[in-house]
């Protein structure tokens, strides 16, 4: 009876976590189907499950979050009656995040189906952009530099192309190297190069300097893990096939950028007069112009005062600030004045939006998990159970986010969510598969011989 029950978790699980993985982007309704599976599939074996669950920080650091939550979103309410139904609907966003723990037990560290769960959510993400295309709309974007938010919020569409970028490029040469035939390396070649000049342009295309710089950066972390933690042979850049693979994409990244030299000239020009206004009248914000960047200089000043003013408990899950203290709530014509001239939803920054809505207690709380996954995720690496490749990939995207939240804050969205999810989930999932080595849950992928489970090229 145990055997079947472990039989359908797995079934259920794992068919759950890849219906997760193709919809995570394509649809919500797929993705919080492939979700529940999950969760059913840990449920039907919860006698197994539970001690394991039962020794891991992380859950036990879920529920506190899950319990802090709810109980700020219900003195807010009552607080903030105008805001209840926000507090309620945002109180389950932020516990939303947490589901990262499905995705790590089902994951369960092996490299292969790691592999096909990152494959089938860029799949998942291409099929969305591109089917909110038209020819016109193409012809649009590239000719005439149109900003397109591809079915996302601009710079969330930013954000997922320039993830999937990384991805595309960290997994090129195990891609074409895993080509059984030259005909089938041709078709992966031509394949690849076509989607990286999609999201090459699909990025340029949101108009969001947020993106380019967290793409930036994110790049520059890899290579620099490249250059100063790994030094296998693999990873020796000078190689023939290395040189002329990063000649490609040099060439492909000068192509976009010749091509959307105007957008990207005039975007980053608008930032770079704002940033020398702000140094000329020495960083003095009441002297920042209202501009796009400059609103963001005001809205990170403001954020931090609401900050000071609730530093332990912050506002509420659901508060978003900027409309709840409306200019009626204005305690001086300055401050009346600062609001109306933003006319924004939120704060434009995830680690502000965190502070102002749930204190320095929530803030904590997310830190304490950050740090618990980033050491699972080193540990994994330690050991040697993570492919390089995958490493590279999870920390540029942990790095990349995290800039990218500077400018923006979308944690409560379901697309930021699906997304946190997927990442953060496969990042645990190596430290999620010891505890169970340790606790004796056997499965498939516990059976399975160390050397064969994680024979995978690592390049």
């Amino acid at each position: 009876m145990s055997d079947n029950l472990t039989t359908w978790s797995n079934r259920l699980g794992i068919g759950g976590l890849y219906i997760f993985s193709l919809f995570a982007f394509l649809g919500t309704a797929g993705a919080n189907l492939g979700l529940f599976l999950m969760l059913v599939g840990l449920l039907v074996d919860w006698k197994r499950v539970w001690p394991i669950f039962r020794r891991e920080p992380l859950f036990w650091l879920f529920l506190t979050f899950f319990a802090y939550v709810y109980v700020r979103a219900s003195f807010a309410a009552l607080e903030f009656p105008e805001s209840a139904d926000l507090q309620w609907d945002d109180a389950r966003g932020w516990a939303y995040l947490w589901l990262f723990l499905l995705v790590a037990w089902w994951t369960d560290g092996e490299a292969r189906r790691i592999t096909r769960v990152l494959g089938l959510a860029l799949a998942g993400l291409t099929t969305k952009m591109v089917l909110e295309l038209d020819h016109p709309t193409l012809e649009r974007i590239v000719f005439d530099g149109v900003r397109y938010e591809f079915g996302f919020a601009a710079i969330a569409a930013g954000l997922f192309s320039g993830i999937a970028l990384m991805g595309l490029a960290l997994f090129a040469p195990r891609a074409l190297r895993n080509a059984q035939s030259p005909g089938e390396k041709v078709v992966r070649f031509l394949l690849l190069v076509t989607l990286l000049l999609f999201f090459l342009q699909a990025h340029v295309a949101t108009h969001s300097r947020g993106a380019w710089l967290a793409m930036l950066g994110g790049m520059v972390a890899v290579a620099g893990l490249v250059v100063v933690r790994y030094r296998a042979p693999f990873f020796n850049l000078w190689s023939g096939k290395r040189v002329l693979m990063l000649l490609g994409g040099v060439l492909l990244l000068g192509w976009t950028v010749a091509m959307n030299s105007d957008v990207i000239g005039k975007r980053m020009g608008q930032a770079e007069g704002v940033l020398l206004e702000i140094v000329s009248n020495g960083l003095d914000v009441e002297q920042v112009p209202y501009t796009s960047l400059g609103k963001r200089v005001h809205m990170a000043h403001f954020g931090f005062q609401r900050f000071l003013d609730r530093p332990l408990f912050g506002w509420g899950p659901g508060s978003r600030i900027m409309r709840l203290l409306g200019p009626e709530h204005a305690e001086s014509r300055l401050e009346e004045e600062e609001i109306r001239k933003l006319n924004q939803p939120h704060l434009h920054n995830g680690y502000l939006s965190v502070l102002v809505r749930l204190g320095l207690v929530g803030f904590v709380l997310f830190a304490g998990a950050t740090v618990i996954v980033v050491r699972g995720l080193w540990r994994g690496y330690k050991t040697g159970r993570m492919s390089n490749s995958h490493v590279l990939f999870l920390v540029g995207a942990m790095i990349e986010t995290a800039i990218w939240n500077l400018s923006d804050s979308r944690i409560v969205h379901v697309d930021f969510a699906f997304l946190t999810i997927l990442i953060v989930g496969t990042m645990y999932s190596w430290r999620l598969h010891e505890r169970k080595r340790e606790g004796g849950y056997s499965t498939k992928s516990c059976q399975t011989d160390m050397l064969r489970r994680y024979a995978v090229d690592v390049a």
